[in-house]
């Protein structure tokens, strides 16, 4: 039996000192948060994740019976592609009676590099503590809060949402990865679903205050040499969207500074990112290939998504990006309450629009 409380013993005191949470002093709940996000990383990163291993089979079960722990209807979907295999976890929809409404989806990967695949990954693989438990663990808690609201309010909302966890995001044998995702997006058009954005989480875990900690695209330091300077430090989040999705990037990088001073470094790329390759790592890329999938599948007709990537850049900072030390103990908790509180103050704004009374508009 998992129980769903708090680690015993994790220690917090004055734990906004950094990135205060501005409609008051640190409070229990943020403390909690904090603590939660830490002991869940803890249980997924305990070892690798790798398709078809014990641990990547428990862990699904972990983010599904989580999920169920916070009156979330869970559905397992088993999907083969390109004769790869692998298991989707989906939410029910909330509000649940309201099926009219645009869908938001905000998903995260659950699965670890194959040590058989990349030439970075050891031979004994890799915990995947920031790659990508962070990004599960925060889209997990991004459920928890987002359920405490919805059902009562529902009929304010002006599009409904669902989390997900994504299978075989990392590269697999003869495959670039991605392949749960991009699955989805393939049953989302055949079944002419109204998508309204994507908030997809990868590594959110991982910050260094030290100057010259943070890496840039070769690409963006030669086209903005100013605003990437040697001496950059790694301690911002980053939020990447292509063109198409520059509103829905406001929205979530603005979002951050009514509750959180945790600094922002937003990105909007030309079309759909194919000039900076690294900037399309992860399952939003499915989304913003919508277009070109459709037209793959003969669908006309389809409304386009908006969709971002939340990320704290990878291995661009990150020096146990894929490596047996990406383990629990290199995170920054603190720094991935701030990510989490930031964009469930976005996913407000993106649940109930503008026109909902203030109060509902506090963060969670």
């Amino acid at each position: 039996m998992i129980s769903f409380g708090l680690s015993e013993g994790f220690g917090i005191s004055h734990l906004c000192s950094r990135f205060l949470i501005m409609e008051g002093e640190c409070s229990m709940r943020t403390n909690e948060l904090v603590s939660g996000l830490h002991t869940h990383v803890e249980y997924l990163a305990a070892a690798p994740r790798e398709p078809g291993s014990k641990h990547h089979t428990w862990s699904r079960g972990f983010i599904k019976s989580f999920l169920e722990s916070q009156l979330f209807a869970v559905r397992e979907v088993p999907f083969t592609y390109r004769g790869h295999r692998g298991i989707n976890l989906f939410t029910e929809p909330i509000p649940k009676d309201r099926p009219d409404l645009p869908l938001v989806i905000v998903g995260a990967h659950y699965d670890t590099a194959r040590h058989d695949v990349s030439a970075r990954v050891a031979k004994e693989g890799t915990s995947g503590a920031d790659d990508n438990a962070s990004g599960v663990v925060g889209m997990e808690f991004l459920a928890k809060r987002t359920m405490e609201l919805v059902p009562e309010h529902g009929d304010w909302c002006t599009n409904r949402v669902q989390f997900v966890a994504y299978d075989l995001e990392e590269n697999q044998l003869g495959e670039l990865g991605c392949i749960g995702s991009r699955w989805h997006v393939e049953e989302l058009l055949k079944g002419r679903t109204d998508v309204s954005a994507a908030i997809i989480l990868e590594m959110i875990g991982y910050a260094d205050a030290t100057p010259g900690s943070q890496k840039v695209f070769p690409q963006l330091k030669a086209l903005f040499p100013d605003r990437y300077p040697d001496d950059m430090a790694g301690d911002f989040i980053g939020i990447v969207g292509n063109e198409r999705s520059r509103s829905l990037v406001e929205t979530v990088a603005g979002s951050f500074p009514q509750v959180t001073n945790l600094p922002v470094q937003s990105l909007v790329v030309p079309g759909n990112g194919d000039m900076i390759p690294d900037v399309r790592r992860s399952d939003h890329q499915a989304f913003w290939d919508w277009e070109e999938i459709a037209k793959e599948l003969g669908i006309c007709g389809s409304s386009v998504p908006d969709a971002l990537m939340v990320t704290d850049t990878s291995e661009f900072r990150n020096p146990h990006y894929h490596a047996p030390t990406d383990r629990p103990e290199t995170l920054d908790y603190v720094f991935m309450a701030a990510v989490v509180t930031g964009l469930q103050r976005a996913l407000v704004h993106l649940l109930f629009g503008s026109g909902v009374r203030a109060e509902y508009r506090q963060p969670l």
